[in-house]
């Protein structure tokens, strides 16, 4: 599956799911289990633009924080898309005030389905 990929990509990918990815995830599962509404948001962008939208992002991928640059609305770039901070903005806002997520239909957590805000 990782074949073509370089030995320090995947120690870092390895390294990240350890020490972020899989805790969120079995915090998520855990509240699940009491049956709490429980929400997981995973940014997964690897800018190789020579423009960047984020800072660093040509060297470091997709990595923890990433995201920063979309919650403040703090994109860069010729072509940054500003509706991406627009609806993270928008669905964070949902949730602080109501505890659901913006946007007609968006299920809650519950296990074992686990739907995925997909910003596009």
């Amino acid at each position: 599956m990782y074949a073509a990929a370089h030995p320090g990509d995947l120690l870092c990918a390895a390294t990240s799911d350890h020490a972020y990815r899989i805790p969120a995830l079995r915090g998520a599962e855990a509240r699940g289990t009491y049956g709490a509404d429980t929400y997981l948001i995973s940014v997964n962008l690897a800018s190789t633009s020579s423009h960047t939208l984020l800072p660093l992002s040509t060297c470091l991928g997709s990595c923890h924080t990433a995201e920063t640059g979309f919650v403040l609305g703090n994109l860069s770039g010729p072509d940054a898309p500003q509706h991406l901070p627009d609806r993270n903005c928008e669905v964070r806002a949902s949730f602080a005030c109501t505890g659901h997520l913006a946007g007609p239909g968006h299920p809650n957590g519950a296990l074992p389905h686990r739907p995925t805000h997909a910003g596009r």
